[in-house]
């Protein structure tokens, strides 16, 4: 493995170990997309690129996959597709770890 590649393996362990969940790039037909997990619940989401015009600020859109052992407690927002600007994303990624450590 060369050292471009050691620094993205180091980096993505860097940011799982922030959010709690297991992360991978996926592409899809509407773009680039991350697929998350939350192994010990089975809480899968995938969050999709989603770009702007020029000088917009980029999108994400938040697709719930599996509320695993969340299902009977999860907020609605985790069950509905929702689009955000990535400036939400601190918000986001605080409002799923809240859930996590709530009810797990």
């Amino acid at each position: 493995m060369n050292e471009r590649g050691s620094v993205n393996c180091l980096f993505q362990a860097f940011v799982e170990y922030l959010v709690g969940m297991k992360l991978s790039a996926v592409t899809q037909t509407e773009g680039m997309s991350i697929s998350a997990l939350h192994q010990s619940s089975g809480y899968s989401f995938s969050l999709t690129w989603v770009d702007k015009a020029a000088g917009e600020e980029a999108e994400l859109l938040y697709r719930v996959s599996s509320l695993g052992t969340f299902e009977r407690v999860a907020p609605e927002w985790m069950r509905e597709v929702i689009l955000f600007s990535t400036s939400m994303c601190p918000i986001f990624f605080e409002r799923v770890s809240r859930v996590i450590r709530l009810h797990h």
